[in-house]
């Protein structure tokens, strides 16, 4: 034999549920959102290395244990990071070099 509940809700109570006779508080909407989200500054993107990816917050740690520094906008002071950007470079120029007619 089933047992009816009959609009009789049997689950427990859970966190956050209303208790009889309470009612459920309403935040208020904001009447200008607009201008409100026109005054939050949004923060400009955390510089970071484009070789390691270290951040202006979170330096690589350099061989003598000192912090890196920034020596470009997006590359940081590490001897790795300069010996791959001065890589990159060398290779576009020879790149150049071979499409180009002459060679």
């Amino acid at each position: 034999m089933a047992h009816s509940s009959r609009g009789r809700d049997h689950r427990q109570p859970v966190a956050g549920d209303l208790v009889a006779g309470e009612k459920k508080s309403v935040k208020p909407k904001l009447q200008n959102s607009k201008s409100r989200t026109a005054t939050v500054k949004e923060r400009p993107p955390e510089r970071a290395c484009r070789i390691c990816g270290c951040l202006e917050h979170a330096p690589c740690i350099l061989p003598g244990g000192e912090p890196c520094t920034w020596a470009a906008e997006d590359l940081c002071s590490s001897p790795i990071c300069q010996t791959i950007s001065d890589l990159e470079v060398k290779l576009e120029i020879m790149e150049a070099k071979l499409r180009s007619p002459n060679f």
